[in-house]
Formats: structure tokens, C-alpha cells, sequence
């Protein structure tokens, strides 16, 4: 059997002998006879009744001992020595009764019980350890083990009574007039056999009785209020659980401070630590933690609770045995630690569709994003573990826009940028209502950013019958009077920065300009307004010089009649 099923099944039965004391049922009461003699003279008279019987019994044996001296083998001495083995049982069993009757219910079978460690393996050095676990199930279950045990053998001389007059009746029913001598005295000893067996079981039955009711009597009489088992707990057990608890965190806490006081000192500092500093971090982190399994342990065995000593102890085997299939499956989370995966500081990374900054790479990755109303998380190792990271440009930014912004996005959609998270980001639109997006959707959506600037483009066509002016004249003109025109709206005039007109082609039916705006990030509230504006002022131009616009026209052609 190996280490790993033996582990197993103790802590099994651990677990079953936990779960059948805490769901054993308590014992029926033992209902009270009526009898004028109090409870001491009954059981000084039973104790009598017992001796008697120990008295006869081994009569009995020394007459069935001198039989199978005399006796020829063969089936007869068989018998004999089958039925000296009976009354040896029941010398036993009556002797054991009458020690239970006297004491109580108590008995040494505990002690006597530690006496048989030498029956172990070589798996004696493990057993020894939960030996005291188990000791301490037994004595718990003990009391309830022994009732059932008297209530079972209760039942079975109940039973065998039952029987036996069953069979009384039978015997007394034959005619004993009709039966010849041999046949009389063949029926007389089996008939003595059968009260011989009914007194014996209504014997037996009294005695287990009077023990099982010994046994609840002092079994009261031992019980304890839930205030005092408690209080008892507190000063004993509790007590020890709770100061060798404190005594780990104490020693753990005490070992960690330098580096607590060395991460504080360098918190700001964004020198990345070196494979060796690493090194030194996870290897000091693992004796801080058996620094504090050790103090544990030593305040357990300072107490001499060694039921408490065997159940860390076996904590800290299924640790130590569990470590040897899981460090392999932590390798990828390993070289996290030190710094030489996939991912590491200070480089940018995306997470969830969304780029982030590794500030740290400890026993949890801290991600960082400026753009972020709450601009870090924390993230656990073996999320990051299928990543990768790269250095960032220096003027990338790490999200399309800020929380104040202005964007529009692909749909046309216009909006104030309200709140930027991991998950969603909320654009306050026309009317004040808030509309959200998960992250992923709104930067699928392209999202551009008016509040770093942005232009406004139209294409504007006047007739073909200025095509002579249509390159030097009518682009200088148009640009004045719409910058004119822009400049002296009081809301987006002040963030004007040019107006350019250029011609953009020769179409079917007009001189095409591309008429480009551009305006601050300061514009960007207005951006509906300025892009109405624009075309206003094209049409203003026109109007101010005289240029017609044309629309679109199709030209017919009449064939001839011939």
C-alpha cells in the first residue's frame, strides 16, 4: 500500500468516525421496573446472582475438563470440548459483566489499546502520528459504541427467550403418560437442557440490562453543560489552536516586514528588479513560510496536544506530496515570477481587448492604464500566462480616448466619454441619456477622438460657366468668406484654426471643391453645429459672388425621323 493510500484512508475514516458522532442518535431511555428494592440493592443482588453463576459455570468446566480426560476421540470429545469452549465464553463474558456492573460502564480498554503499536508495518511511523486522532474519535464514540452493543445483546437474549418458551411449550405438550421409560428419560433431559438454556438467557438478559442502565446512570452523572465544554475547550484545545495560529501569522508577519519596508521604499521607482533580486524574493517568500509552519508546529508540541501535532502533520505531508504534481503545472506561473516569460514589466500588454501596462509580476500581476477611471487591477498569474507583451512606443497612447472626451464613433454615434473600465465604457449623447458599451464593443466600433482635434470635410460644386476662374480666383474667394464667416460664430469661432478650399475634380455636371475645416479639441462639443456651419458658409460664398450651383442634369438625344 503507498503513502498517498494510506493518507487517504485515514483521513476517511477520520472523516466517518467525525460524521457518525456527530449524527449518532442518543439511546432510547431504559424504562424503569417496578420493584420495592432501591437501585443499590439490585445491583448488589444481581452482583450475587453473577458470583453464583461464576460458581456453577466453573463447576461446570472442571466436570467437562475431567470428561475429555476419560473420553476416546472421536465425535463425543468433540462435543465435550465444544461445550468447554461455551462455558469458557461465558466465564468471560460474566466476569467482564460483573467488572462493568461495579464500575460503571468503565473500563481500560483504551490504554490497553496503545499497547498493540507493535502490531504496525513500516508504515508505523505515520500510523503513530494519527494514533491520537484516532484516540480521540474512540473515546468519543465510545459511550455510544458500548450502548449499542448492550441494546444488541439485549435483543439477541430477548430473542433466544422467545425461543425457548416457544420450545417449553412444545415439550410440555407431548403426553409423558404415553412414553416408555427410555423415551421418558430422554425427554426429561432435554427438556432440563431447554430451562437450563432460558434461565441462562434470562440471566444473561438482566445483567445486560442492569449494564447498559449502570452505564447511562454514570454516563449522566459524567456529563457536562455545553457552558463548562466549552470553557474547557477555551482553556485546553482552543487555547493551544489559537496560540499557535497567532504564533504563525506572528513569525510570517515579523519575516516579511523587511521586504514590506523594501517594496515601500522603492514603490515609485520604475527600475526593473533583476533575475537575481527575483531569485532571492520567491526563495526568502518560501522561508517566511517555513519559518511560520515551524513556529506553529513548535507551539503545538510545547502544549503535548498530540492530537492537534498529528493533524498538522498530516497537513503539512498532503502539502508537501501535493507539491510534487502541482509545481509542474505552476512552471508557466514560475517563470512569471521571475521575469522571464512571455509577459513582462514595464511592458504593454492586452488583456481582455484592452491594452494595459505590467507594473508588477509578483504573486499577482498589477496592471496599470492612465486611460482607466480606475486606472489598475490585479489579475491572477495564470490568466497572464498565455499572453504577450512588448515594449511600448513612447508616444502610444493606451486607450483611444479620456474620460471627458468627445468621440463619434462609426455608426455616427456622438458622445461624451463618462466612465472607462475594463468592461464598459458609458457615452452621455444627445438629450443627457447614457449609453453603454462593453469595452470590447466600443473599441470595435473605431472610436475617433474630436477632443484632440478634428477637421471638417465637404464637397461643394458650382457651374461650368466659371471654369476660367474655377483654379486661382473662386477657391481664394470661397476660403475668405467661409473663414470669415466661421471665425465669427462665438461658440466654435475662437478654435477655428484654417479653412482650405481646393478643386477636387471636374464632375459630370459641376466644378467639385473640397472645402476642409479645421478646429481645436476645444470645438469638439460642437461638432454637429460647426459641420452645419461649414456648409452654410460654402452656400454663403456663393451668394456673395454670384456663382451658381448647379444640379444634376441629363442631357437627351432625339433621333432623326428618317
Amino acid at each position: 500500500m503507498s503513502i498517498r493510500k494510506t493518507v487517504l484512508s485515514v483521513l476517511s475514516m477520520v472523516i466517518v468516525g467525525a460524521l457518525s458522532t456527530a449524527f449518532a442518535e442518543p439511546p432510547p431511555p431504559i424504562p424503569s421496573k417496578t420493584s420495592s428494592l432501591s437501585q443499590e440493592q439490585k445491583t448488589a443482588s444481581k452482583l450475587n446472582d453473577i458470583q453464583e453463576d461464576l460458581k456453577q459455570r466453573k463447576l461446570e468446566r472442571d466436570k467437562l475438563a475431567a470428561e475429555i480426560k476419560r473420553a476416546s476421540p472421536g465425535p463425543e470429545k468433540a462435543e465435550l470440548e465444544a461445550r468447554l469452549e461455551q462455558v469458557n465464553a461465558t466465564l468471560a463474558e460474566q466476569k467482564h459483566a460483573f467488572s462493568m456492573i461495579i464500575t460503571g460502564g468503565l473500563e481500560l480498554e483504551l490504554i490497553e489499546a496503545g499497547k498493540q503499536k507493535e502490531k504496525y508495518d513500516w508504515e508505523r511511523d505515520l500510523l503513530e502520528i494519527v494514533q491520537p486522532i484516532m484516540s480521540e474519535l474512540r473515546a468519543l464514540t465510545e459511550s455510544k459504541r458500548q450502548q449499542q452493543n448492550l441494546k444488541n445483546r439485549i435483543d439477541f437474549h430477548t430473542e433466544q427467550l422467545r425461543i425457548g418458551k416457544e420450545a417449553m411449550r412444545n415439550i410440555e405438550a407431548i403426553d409423558q403418560k404415553s412414553l416408555d421409560r427410555v423415551t421418558l428419560k430422554q425427554y426429561e433431559q432435554v427438556a432440563e437442557q431447554w430451562r437450563d438454556k432460558i434461565r441462562e438467557h434470562q440471566h444473561l438478559l438482566e445483567v445486560a440490562e442492569l449494564q447498559l442502565e449502570e452505564l447511562t446512570r454514570s454516563k449522566e452523572t459524567l456529563e457536562q453543560s455545553w457552558k463548562e465544554q466549552w470553557e474547557e475547550f477555551i482553556q485546553g484545545r482552543g487555547a493551544t489552536l489559537i496560540l499557535s495560529l497567532l504564533a504563525a501569522f506572528g513569525v510570517y508577519l515579523a519575516l516579511m516586514l523587511p521586504m514590506r519596508i523594501y517594496g515601500f521604499a522603492t514603490r515609485n521607482r520604475q527600475r526593473r528588479r533583476p533575475l537575481w533580486v527575483r531569485i532571492l524574493s520567491l526563495s526568502y517568500r518560501f522561508l517566511a513560510l517555513l519559518g511560520a509552519f515551524i513556529a506553529l508546529f513548535a507551539t503545538v508540541h510545547h502544549s503535548g496536544d498530540r492530537m492537534l501535532e498529528g493533524l498538522f502533520l498530516l497537513l503539512a505531508v498532503a502539502i508537501i506530496w501535493s507539491l510534487k504534481s502541482t509545481i509542474p503545472r505552476y512552471m508557466d506561473e514560475l517563470k512569471l515570477l521571475l521575469n522571464v516569460s512571455s509577459v513582462r514589466e514595464g511592458e504593454r500588454v492586452i488583456f481582455q481587448d484592452v491594452p494595459w501596462r505590467v507594473d508588477s509580476l509578483d504573486m499577482f500581476a498589477r496592471l496599470s492604464n492612465p486611460a482607466m477611471s480606475q486606472p489598475r487591477i490585479r489579475v491572477p498569474l495564470k490568466e497572464m500566462a498565455q499572453l504577450h507583451s512588448r515594449r511600448p512606443a513612447e508616444d502610444e497612447n493606451w486607450f483611444p480616448c479620456n474620460v471627458g472626451d468627445f468621440v463619434i464613433l462609426s455608426d455616427g454615434q456622438f458622445g461624451l466619454v463618462k466612465w472607462i473600465s475594463p468592461e464598459t465604457v458609458a457615452l452621455r449623447v444627445g438629450g443627457g441619456a447614457i449609453r453603454s458599451y462593453t469595452t470590447s464593443d466600443f473599441l470595435g466600433a473605431s472610436p475617433q477622438n474630436l477632443s484632440t482635434g478634428f477637421a471638417i470635410a465637404i464637397n461643394f460644386g458650382i457651374d461650368y460657366k466659371y471654369q476660367k476662374d474655377c483654379l486661382d480666383d473662386i477657391p481664394r474667394q470661397m476660403a475668405q468668406v467661409v473663414y470669415d464667416r466661421l471665425k465669427s460664430i462665438e461658440s466654435t469661432g475662437p478654435h477655428l484654426s484654417s479653412v482650405t478650399v481646393d478643386f477636387a475634380e471636374a464632375a459630370a455636371s459641376s466644378l467639385n471643391y473640397k472645402v476642409v475645416a479645421l478646429y481645436s479639441g476645444a470645438a469638439a462639443e460642437n461638432y454637429y453645429p460647426a459641420q452645419r456651419a461649414v456648409n452654410q458658409s460654402a452656400v454663403a460664398a456663393c451668394n456673395q459672388f454670384g456663382w451658381e450651383i448647379p444640379f444634376t442634369q441629363v442631357t437627351l438625344h432625339q433621333a432623326s425621323a428618317s
